[in-house]
């Protein structure tokens, strides 16, 4: 009876879309997660280039917090930390707190992977990590680094979990609202488009 290949190849057609939908939910936050971390490493870079071009121009590094803050005000990444040769933060727009990278993780578990930067060339590779617990406040966030361009430092922007969750809730929303639309039920049979 033709209704009823068409109820099992609906079902059939059904099964594939449910398969497709759990293997994109288990990998949409991979993905996200490296498209998050490489557009840091973008923001980072450029970052790199307006300290080189700022320092040749003889701003200062409080002319160039105020630059960065700035930009942290109004764009995803909400910290920036750009260091000296030494790993000390000379530039970033978190008031009142002074930092210097260590390269011991055991003093820095989190922070030591970046101190590597100093040693590398200006188009060395970054560094994106994972979110997780920083050293300055017990609080989550992930960052990613690259060298500096114009002398050994490191170039740092930092995303708050918060704002993970949240970008993360939008992608999950507007892939159910594409899945909904690829997918059409009505009292008669399943359509999948």
């Amino acid at each position: 009876c033709s209704s009823d290949l068409r109820t099992e190849t609906d079902a059939v057609r059904l099964a594939a879309l449910v398969a497709r939908a759990s293997l994109i939910s288990q990998r949409a936050p991979e993905v996200l997660d490296q498209a998050i971390g490489d557009q840091m490493v973008a923001t980072a870079r450029v970052t790199a280039q307006l300290v080189a071009v700022g320092t040749a121009a003889g701003l200062s590094n409080a002319q160039l917090t105020d630059a960065v803050a700035q930009v942290a005000a109004t764009s995803v990444a909400k910290e920036f930390w750009i260091t000296d040769s030494s790993g000390r933060a000379v530039i970033h727009n978190v008031p009142g707190v002074e930092f210097t990278f260590s390269p011991d993780p055991k003093q820095q578990p989190q922070a030591s992977v970046f101190y590597r930067l100093l040693s590398e060339p200006p188009d060395g590779p970054p560094v994106i990590q994972d979110a997780r617990i920083r050293e300055i406040d017990d609080q989550v966030w992930k960052y990613a680094g690259v060298p500096g361009v114009d002398e050994p430092r490191i170039v740092q922007v930092g995303v708050p979990a918060d704002v993970l969750t949240r970008l993360r809730d939008e992608v999950d929303t507007q892939r159910f609202a594409t899945d909904r639309k690829s997918t059409r039920l009505n009292s008669s049979h399943i359509t999948i488009s």
